[in-house]
């Protein structure tokens, strides 16, 4: 007989390890050589609190902090070198401290080296945590009396100083022997020994903790000490006494310091709001209750949205998730979007602001803190700064325009002017011609306001009579409009000194206010009358005789709390106004010397009031009544466009004069010092102002004076309101010709130049 081969013993499947690691109360894990998870067992799963599949396939770094990942991976270290690891250590998960009882050893191998690793880990905190605790609880126990800081007293029901316990005996008040078995009345001073007995029948009667607080001078330093009374036995109770003086020192610095925080919240210039963990209101700030409209009393213990009502900048429409990031427990750190706060009367501002959790010591969120300021005023002055680089723009536009027109309307004014020569006078020629040269006036007057709108210097002032200007500005402004106008103009109005352009934009600013004023129709009142000097005026004005403009409208008016911003920048409450019309006017008045005021009573319309200087000269006669001038002599012309340059060598040939011309500030010098070298200098030269890429008039008057002092220079510009216009003498000119310009103006203002010099 042959005898069978011994059994095998039968292999271990891998769903039996997996039934036995699903089993083990120890946290069982297998990793590969890059210190991956490639095996955790449910025990793993519960410590870390997390499903196998986010531990599976990551590293150390990634489940732990950098410390404990730190340890980790040494440990792992040792046990691919081959060793079997055992060993206590603790590890941080999730922020929290655990103690790990832990072995780890090889567990397959590949050519020599370790590919697998297998790990047992017990969680054995609360068992070390408790012997801990019972270890230090027996010491304590044992270092109680010995330790202990309080003074201790035996008290009898009587009042008899049965026994007492000091750590240190130098803190009792009188050593043992001098008060053990004697009254506390006989020992304690009286305000003292009368709340001590108290509390000891007090705590033998209820069985209650009775306690209070005094103070007791020792060693000259006053100290705070709090007794507390407990029932030991039938007939004695225990006195504990504690010296709390640097407790209640800390307890009025922090009072003090809660004092100066509630101060700087008041004092700071953004609105503050802490909320509760539900969202409850419990503080506001002196800047959040005026942004809100609510106080601290009536806000606390409201919910958020009731007191912080916030909406879309755009749209208007709430902004509940805007609240709801606010009150998430992670802190956001930065400014958060702007957005429209709606205070409790219903007024809006823009607001910008952050938020963030309160954390406690143990970091769980205990409430919620939003800091948010008030941008409004900001956004209005980046805007208005954003209007105002525009409009520089715009009227740097408008200003190139003004003069390339004007240089246009001067050649056409000077061949209108030739022509009307040529023509017999009172012919049907002749009226066209003059009919020519009103449009060409009118033109002008276009031209001028672009200027104005441009921003130019100093009003280039003249002495006229206002009437009529006051009369064809309010007629053009209303035209096609379905108001109507009504005028009371005194007879005998004082002249003024002003730019007319000028002057005219501002009545025509003031009338169609009054005409937008009252979209239905209706009737602007323009009247105008002289106010002597002794008259009062409701303005701030230097004593002197005045000329008053009003121009009122029969519209809804303007609210009271309106009226003191209508002169101000961008303000409007028209949809389609931009808020410049009645600043431009304003800004015009103050530089001629008077004032601009509004008045609106309430339902009966707007008046606005102009005051005027009025002149102490009469007005000069109106230009078209005079005579061609002509006269003799040699005059230089420098003006960069040929048009001008050509219709100025007519004009001054037909008055009788000798031309050159030079088209910049460069060649009118070559010119003038050939001319003086020949021996038949120049008799005066007129200089256009502006020649873009080029020598104008301002540098080129210098150099022309350089070379002969007496020079007669006339300055000519199409920018009309340019300051060297304004006060020419102070920049070396001794006349001004403002394009566009006509034969007899032409002619006046040569005759008048050259008159000086004779003289």
């Amino acid at each position: 007989m042959t005898s069978s081969p011994d059994p095998k013993p039968e292999q271990v499947t891998w769903a039996q390890l997996r039934a036995l690691a699903a089993a083990s109360v120890d946290s069982i894990f297998i990793k590969d050589r890059q210190r991956r998870y490639l095996f955790v067992n449910e025990a793993m799963c519960r410590l870390f609190q997390c499903e196998a599949h986010t531990l599976l396939g990551r590293t150390p770094e990634e489940v732990f902090d950098r410390e404990s990942a730190r340890t980790v991976r040494e440990v792992d270290d040792r046990t691919f070198a081959r060793e079997t690891v055992r060993e206590t250590r603790e590890l941080t998960i999730e922020g929290e401290r655990h103690i790990f009882e832990t072995i780890q050893r090889p567990l397959e191998e590949a050519c020599g080296e370790v590919v697998t690793i297998c790990g047992f880990v017990s969680d054995v905190t609360a068992r070390v945590r408790t012997t801990e605790a019972l270890r230090r609880s027996e010491q304590e126990n044992r270092a109680l009396l010995t330790a202990l800081p309080d003074l201790m007293f035996q008290i009898g029901r009587d009042g008899t100083f049965l026994g007492c316990h000091a750590a240190d005996p130098r803190a009792l008040f009188a050593p043992p022997e001098l008060f053990l078995g004697r009254q506390v009345a006989d020992i304690l001073p009286p305000l003292l020994a009368a709340p001590t007995l108290q509390g000891v029948r007090a705590a033998l009667d209820t069985g209650t903790l009775q306690s209070f607080e005094y103070s007791l001078p020792l060693g000259g330093d006053p100290r705070r000490f709090e007794a507390r009374i407990v029932a030991c036995r039938s007939d004695s109770a225990l006195c504990l006494v504690r010296d709390i003086t640097e407790q209640h020192r800390t307890t009025e610095t922090l009072a003090a310091e809660k004092e100066r925080l509630a101060v700087t919240l008041r004092s700071i210039g953004e609105g503050v709001v802490t909320t509760d963990t539900a969202g409850g209101i419990v503080l506001l700030n002196r800047v959040a209750e005026e942004l809100t409209g609510w106080t601290q009393a009536e806000a606390t213990g409201r919910p958020l949205p009731e007191v912080l009502r916030l909406r879309d900048e755009a749209s208007g429409a709430p902004l509940p998730e805007l609240l709801a990031e606010a009150l998430a427990s992670r802190p956001l750190g930065g400014p958060g979007p702007r957005a429209l706060l709606v205070a409790r009367d219903g007024r809006e501002r823009v607001v910008t602001g952050s938020r963030a959790p309160i954390r406690d010591h143990r970091s769980e969120v205990v409430g919620h803190v939003l800091v948010f300021r008030d941008v409004t005023r900001q956004l209005r002055l980046e805007d208005e700064v954003r209007r105002t680089q525009k409009l520089e723009s715009l009227g740097l536009l408008a200003g190139g325009i003004a003069h390339d027109f004007n240089n246009l309307l001067t050649g056409i004014l000077g061949h209108v002017s030739l022509a009307r020569l040529r023509a017999e006078q009172g012919s049907p020629q002749d009226e066209w011609l003059l009919e020519a040269e009103k449009a060409i006036a009118r033109a002008r007057h276009l031209t001028q306001q672009l200027l104005t709108f441009s921003k130019g210097g100093a009003p280039v002032r003249k002495t006229a009579r206002i009437d009529e200007l006051i009369r064809d500005s309010a007629a053009f402004s209303l035209r096609g409009s379905n108001a109507s106008c009504e005028f009371a103009i005194a007879p005998d109005l004082w002249a003024v000194d002003i730019d007319e352009g000028q002057m005219s934009q501002v009545l025509s600013n003031l009338v169609v206010n009054a005409d937008q004023a009252m979209p239905e129709g209706g009737t602007v009142r323009v009247r105008a009358r002289n106010l002597p000097r002794d008259t009062a005026l409701p303005v701030d004005l230097p004593g002197r005789r005045y000329v008053e403009i009003t121009i009122s409208d029969e519209g809804k008016g303007i609210p009271e709390e309106l009226l003191h911003r209508v002169f101000d920048p961008y303000f409007t409450t028209k949809p389609q106004g931009s808020g410049l019309g009645l600043t431009t006017s304003e800004s015009i008045v103050r530089k001629h010397d008077g004032r601009l005021t509004v008045d609106s009573p309430p339902g009966q319309g707007a008046t606005f009031t102009l005051y005027l200087p009025a002149s102490p000269s009469e007005p000069l006669p109106a230009p078209h009544d005079e005579a061609v001038t002509s006269g003799r002599g040699r005059i230089l012309v420098m003006d960069d466009e040929a048009l001008v340059r050509d219709v100025c060598r007519q004009l001054l040939c037909h008055l009788g004069y000798e031309i050159a011309t030079a088209v910049d500030g460069e060649e009118a010098q070559r010119l003038f010092l050939a001319a003086q070298e020949a021996g038949q200098p120049f008799d005066a030269v007129i200089l256009d102002l502006t020649v873009p890429g080029g020598q104008g008039g301002r540098e080129c008057v210098q150099r022309l004076r350089a070379l002969e002092p007496d020079v007669r220079a006339i300055v000519s510009s199409g920018y009309s309101n340019d300051a060297i216009l304004a006060d020419h003498q102070a920049h070396g000119f001794v006349g001004v010709i403002v394009k566009p310009y006509e034969l007899r103006t032409l002619g006046r203002v040569l005759q008048e130049v050259l008159a000086e010099r004779a003289r």
